[in-house]
């Protein structure tokens, strides 16, 4: 994988960049905290055991 083109590296990391700033705009416009939503738990509710 290391003997690519230059090339392909740069395009590569040009659709790498633009897709982490979809995934980034997409969260902050669709984040619940950001809405005011609650997170369905509360105070008195304790919080999902994880078996390990």
């Amino acid at each position: 994988m290391l003997s690519l083109p230059l090339e392909t590296w740069i395009r590569f990391f040009v659709w790498l960049g633009i897709g982490l700033l979809i995934y980034f705009f997409y969260g902050v416009a669709h984040s619940k905290l950001r809405r005011g939503e609650d997170a369905g738990i509360t105070e008195d509710q304790p919080p999902p055991l994880i078996k390990p």
